[in-house]
């Protein structure tokens, strides 16, 4: 089920990008699975200014105990403000406290590679279950979702020199 979600997400995301002038590659346009160090070596190989890697599944001990909120990870501290930024887009449409903003995680090991990490959703909370398993639900909170973070990364690389 994530993989569909995140797919759906991710094509909203990229129009919402294009929209203010973005160049945007997406690691898969369809369903499909597709090889992380395949992922590492696309990333690395291409100049992006950025990799968002976007799920709905991930869950750590610490964060069931934190009752599982939404999560924006970075790999380089040059990353945080965006990593911030995109947390308090998750956070305003999920109505949560602040999500975490950690450092760990296999693909953001990788510093040279300019990567945030993005926790939209817990499948497994039910407030969460709750959005994706209502499909008017799910595409009014994608589509807000798509085009709050678009407009902050967009806000957020405006600024960069």
């Amino acid at each position: 089920m994530e993989k569909q979600l995140t797919l759906i997400v991710s094509q909203k995301l990229k129009v919402a990008l294009q929209k203010f002038g973005h160049e945007v590659t997406l690691s898969r346009e369809s369903d499909q699975d597709l090889d992380l160090w395949k992922r590492f070596k696309d990333i690395q190989d291409h100049n992006y200014d950025l990799a968002l890697s976007i799920h709905f599944d991930h869950i750590l001990q610490e964060e069931i105990r934190d009752g599982g909120r939404p999560a924006c990870y970075y790999n380089n501290s040059l990353f945080r403000p965006v990593a911030e930024g995109l947390c308090r887009v998750i956070t305003s449409l999920t109505n949560e406290p602040v999500a975490t903003v950690k450092r760990h995680l296999m693909l953001l090991n990788y510093p040279f590679i300019p990567v945030v990490l993005l926790e939209v959703l817990n499948l497994q909370r039910p407030d969460h279950k709750r959005i994706y398993m209502d499909k008017t639900r799910f595409e009014e909170f994608s589509s807000q979702w798509s085009e709050a973070t678009a407009l902050a990364i967009h806000k957020l690389y405006e600024k960069a020199p």
